[in-house]
Order: C-alpha cells, then sequence, then structure tokens
C-alpha cells in the first residue's frame, strides 16, 4: 500500500484531488490530507507518507519548504508537485529537490495514478530486495555484517521500534488467511518463505507488549506449529536485523517445543529461556561433527536441570538441523522419535544414545532424490576442491559455490564422504605434497609448500608430520630409497 499525503490550501482542489485518488483502483492507496504545511508537519507524528503531493504556494510555508523539512525526517518520501504555476523557476527548484515529478493544474487524472503506479512499484521493488536479503540472511545461517543493510532503508520499511519474528509451519497452515487476520492488528507484515515454513516479520509499536503479541498470535495460529521472538530497536534497526538469525533460532525452538510431548508437560517457559541463552550453535556444532556428542551433553550435565535433558536435546538437535538443512518433516514423525516416559534414563549414556538415534533418523529419512541431490553436490565439491586446493579454500566459500548452507555441506560432507570437508582438502594437499617431494627432489619445502596450497612452510611441516609420523624431508629419503 502507498501512503499519499495530499497538501493543498484550495478546499475544493483538496477534496477534487482526494476523491480522484480513493476512486481509482489501479493502486491501493491510503490518503490522508492537510490544507498547509503546519497542518501536513503536524499529521506526521501519526502518519509515515511515501509520497507526498503538494501545492507550492500555501500560507506560512511554500511547497518547496515543506519538501525539505519532510526530505530530513523521511528520506524515502517522494514529491510530487501541482502547480498551476508553468515558471522555469519552480521547475528548476523542483529538480534540486529531486521531485518525482511537476504537475500543472488542473491535473490530467490518468497522468497522475500513472505517475503514483510507477512510485508504488518502485516502493515493492526496494521491499522485495531488502526483504530478499534477509531472507537469505536466514537461509545461509548467519547473522549480517556492517556494511549488508544501511539505516534508512531499513527505516523505510520497519518504521515502527518493535518486532516479532514469528516462524509457522507451512504445511498446516492457511497463508493468506493468516496474513489477512495479522493486518486487523499489525500495520507492517512482511513474510518469507523457507521451504516448509514461512516467517512473519511483524513491526508494530512498541506500546504493544510481547505477551499481547502472543496472545494475538495464539489466538489467529491456533494449533498449528509455531514459534516467536519479540524484541525491541533499542539500539537502532541494523542492530536488529543483524542479530535476526538468533530470533530465527529463538522462533525455530519455541515452534519445534511445540511438536514435542514436552510441550505437554510443562516447564516450556525455562526451557525457551535456557535455549536463548545458550542459542542452537552447541548442536548444531554437534550434528556437522565438529564437536563430540559427548562433549556436548557433558555441558548439560554441568549446565543444566536433569528434568530437561531430554526436552532440551529434542529441541536443540531437531531446530538444529532444520536451521542448517531447511528440511522439515510431518509433525507426526517427529514426535515420534520423542522417548517414552519408561524409555526416558537420565545417563550419560542414555542421552547420548538418544542424540545418535536423532542424528541417524534425520539423514535415513532424506527422499531418494534428496540423497542423489546430496551425492551431486557432494561430488561436485570434491571435484572443485581437487582443482582448486592451492587457493585459501573455506566452507563457507564452497558451500556458496553450491548454493548450499555451509553447516548443512559440512554435515552431508561427513555422511557422503566419512570425512569432513577440512579433512578431504588435507588428504589432497597431502597427496600433491607426497607427489612433488617424490618427483621434483629439486624443489624446497618452501615452494612445496606454496604448491599444496599452504602460506607458511612452519604449518606445512607440521600437518605433514602428524599425518605421516615423520617430517617431509624424512619422508623423501625413505620413499627414494623405497623406489
Amino acid at each position: 500500500m502507498l501512503h499519499i499525503l495530499l497538501v493543498d490550501d484550495e478546499y475544493i482542489v483538496l477534496k477534487g484531488l482526494e476523491m480522484i485518488l480513493t476512486e481509482q483502483t489501479e493502486v491501493d492507496l491510503r490518503v490522508v490530507t492537510a490544507m498547509d504545511a503546519a497542518d501536513a508537519l503536524e499529521k506526521l507524528a501519526s502518519f509515515r507518507p511515501d509520497v507526498m503531493i503538494t501545492d507550492i504556494n500555501m500560507p506560512e510555508a511554500n511547497g518547496f519548504e515543506l519538501i525539505g523539512q519532510i526530505q530530513q525526517q523521511f528520506p524515502h518520501c517522494r514529491f510530487i508537485i501541482c502547480s498551476g504555476y508553468d515558471e522555469q523557476a519552480y521547475l528548476k527548484q523542483a529538480l534540486r529537490l529531486h521531485v518525482a515529478d511537476y504537475l500543472l493544474k488542473p491535473v490530467d487524472k490518468t497522468l497522475l495514478i500513472h505517475r503514483l503506479k510507477e512510485l508504488a512499484e518502485e516502493k515493492e521493488r526496494l521491499i522485495s530486495h531488502t526483504l530478499l536479503r534477509i531472507q537469505l540472511l536466514l537461509l545461509k545461517g548467519k547473522n549480517c555484517s556492517e556494511e549488508e543493510f544501511s539505516a534508512k532503508e531499513l527505516e523505510y520499511i520497519f518504521p515502527d521500534p518493535a518486532f516479532c519474528l514469528c516462524a509457522v509451519n507451512a504445511s498446516d497452515a492457511d497463508q493468506a488467511k493468516i496474513k489477512r487476520q495479522l493486518t486487523r492488528y499489525f500495520d507492517t507484515i512482511y513474510d518469507l518463505h523457507l521451504n516448509s515454513r514461512i516467517i512473519y516479520l511483524l513491526n508494530y509499536s512498541a506500546r504493544i507488549q510481547p505477551n499481547e503479541v502472543r496472545e494475538i498470535l495464539n489466538s489467529l495460529l491456533g494449533k498449528i506449529p509455531w514459534g516467536n521472538s519479540c524484541f525491541t530497536a533499542e539500539s537502532g534497526k541494523v542492530s536488529v536485523i543483524r542479530s535476526i538469525f538468533l530470533r530465527y533460532q529463538e522462533a525455530l525452538c519455541e515452534m519445534v517445543l511445540f511438536q514435542s510431548p514436552a510441550h505437554e508437560k510443562g516447564n516450556c517457559t525455562e526451557l525457551l529461556k535456557i535455549i536463548s541463552a545458550r542459542a542452537l550453535f552447541p548442536a548444531i556444532r554437534v550434528i556437522t561433527f565438529e564437536e563430540n556428542i559427548e562433549d556436548y551433553i557433558q555441558e548439560l550435565y554441568e549446565k543444566i536441570p536433569e528434568s530437561l535433558y531430554y526436552p532440551l536435546v529434542f529441541v536443540e538437535i531437531f531446530s538444529a538441523y532444520i536451521l542448517v538443512s531447511d528440511i522439515s518433516l510431518p509433525v507426526d514423525l517427529i514426535r515420534q522419535q520423542y522417548p517414552s516416559q519408561s524409555d526416558i534414563s537420565c545417563t550419560r549414556k542414555s542421552l547420548i544414545s538418544f542424540v545418535k538415534k536423532i542424528l541417524n533418523f534425520w539423514y535415513d529419512s532424506f527422499s531418494q532424490t534428496e540423497h542423489e541431490n546430496c551425492s551431486s553436490k557432494i561430488a561436485s565439491a570434491c571435484r572443485y576442491i581437487e582443482v582448486h586446493f592451492k587457493e585459501d579454500l573455506s566452507l563457507d566459500q564452497i558451500a556458496e559455490m553450491l548454493g548450499m548452507n555451509a553447516s548443512y555441506l559440512s554435515y552431508i560432507f561427513k555422511k557422503e564422504t566419512g570425512s569432513t570437508l577440512v579433512q578431504y582438502l588435507t588428504n589432497v594437499r597431502m597427496k600433491q605434497a607426497c607427489e612433488l617431494l617424490r618427483s621434483c627432489p629439486e624443489l624446497s619445502l618452501e615452494e612445496i609448500a606454496v604448491r599444496t596450497g599452504y602460506n607458511s612452510t612452519t604449518y606445512f611441516h607440521k600437518i605433514f608430520r602428524s599425518r605421516f609420523g615423520v617430517s617431509p624431508r624424512q619422508w623423501q629419503m625413505l620413499n627414494t630409497r623405497t623406489s
């Protein structure tokens, strides 16, 4: 919807323009009128315009002065001047202020509506572009850097100080109905689609409390699995978006908890507080083989109440899987993985077995197509490493080349090849180093290190010795004698 502030000190002209705008059906508009500059500035306290249509000659302040003041407050607002004066000086001043159009009275209705339609499309493109970048952050599984968003563009699409990110299980939801209902309570609503989930990003007045937001969502979503994270932009909109991945984690964990039998047994508030404080990074490291299951469980034993062991492991591991793979499973299938009361034993061994069961269940649940797709991408990753091993490769770089989440690539690579991506890269480099040591004995260790992708000869020497138990030169002497 395009928000229009219509300013003219002639009542008949003002009402005529208002009638033209409200009766047309080509552009979705909300129109607010003002009789002069003072009235217009007062309306800005409760109305944020996308476009201001104004006359030039008005009492107290002319249209140019008003445009200058509003440009400072709302940098993204566009301006259309409707004037009875076809004067060169006015046109030049309008150009200096970057006015979108200068129309002569009586205004051509068709031309005005066509121009507003263009501005509405421009607004939609800007919003879509910004939301796409936010969506990519969630898909990639990371927070944004300082440079990715500007305060001005975020202020334009998120005018209010409070936010709620709500994750909804899309397969159970009537998306259009939910969005229609949300518009009864929130002025700014955006929906992002992540595979089998819808992410509703709500922006609203801080006067609405988080518990009230939860009550509204609960009444609208009912039994659909959903979760939310409410937060305020106290330190600015950029900092809010920078941390949006953590907010998504919170909402996702609550959505998974909703699907768990643990949800029916209470302690949900305490559990979600603990998960929010931990974030999902420990669980992500477990499913991507960067941390031992034993260490993960040991940390639980040291910090978490015993009654929460199984619910926390269930929610964290499943949420981590959904987060990094962007693959969801039917609610009933997930619920079946939760142990019965008779099976729950809060020993380290039983919890480790529970985590292993979930790890195997998720991978085994992939369809044949998903398995083939994974195998194809891992084969591509292997070929890429074998060609580019001399370069300074990273997991993020290879994941971006394949169009995958980095954590998911790490998980699938280990499942498919039996080694981590870093181990595979090291194997390729060590194989090349051995070939050079055998076939080119005249090369220095520094030259061999560079040709195998190591900038530091010392580090190359360390990796080689840890792999073969001898130094590169000792290996060279032994293998030269053998051959």
